[in-house]
């Protein structure tokens, strides 16, 4: 089975500088998250990110973190290189782009959110009370609870509560007493 990031032919526009098949396929799947954008597909050197900074492209890379502001934008290649590496190899690279890159890295590492969820049974051996979400989880709350916030002023939702699968564990989320 491939990669979602292949299936959904991003990746392959991003890598030939396609953009307005970039942006179609990015809004047409609704399906792919941002952990999906957050691995390399098998075989790949580089994923979306590092597409993007090799062409420089920084309305793709915009569009990209405005849709899902999880990405790691320090996720390596293969070869071990960040975008911003790759950005400053790639020769006919603009110093605007790498700028913004490095803008929205630094913003990114700044601005994420602590997340925290509470232990009352004694699992996994843990103390009662609060405990800190992983990195990972704390990048996948942040999401959820920033969409259920865009959602509230669209269209409330009496629903509120949502599972979330992090790791091992299933966590309950009642966004509405975030």
């Amino acid at each position: 089975q491939q990669h979602p990031i292949d299936a959904s032919g991003v990746l392959e526009a991003a890598k030939f500088g396609n953009w307005d098949d970039f942006n179609t396929r990015l809004l047409g799947h609704s399906d792919l998250s941002f952990a999906d954008f957050n691995e390399l597909p098998p075989g790949r050197s580089f994923g979306v990110v590092h597409q993007i900074s090799y062409n420089g492209s920084r309305d793709a890379l915009e569009k990209l973190l405005d849709l899902h502001p999880g990405v790691d934008l320090m996720l390596p290649t293969k070869q071990g290189q960040t975008a911003l590496q790759v950005a400053q190899e790639s020769s006919d690279k603009n110093g605007d782009f790498i700028k913004y890159l490095k803008e929205r890295m630094q913003q990114q590492q700044s601005s994420t959110n602590k997340w925290q969820y509470w232990i009352d049974d004694a699992v996994d051996g843990k103390k009662t009370g609060w405990h800190d979400y992983t990195k990972e989880g704390s990048i996948k709350v942040q999401q959820l609870y920033k969409n259920y916030q865009q959602q509230k002023t669209a269209t409330p939702s009496k629903n509120s509560e949502h599972q979330i699968k992090i790791g091992n564990f299933t966590y309950i989320l009642d966004l509405k007493k975030m």
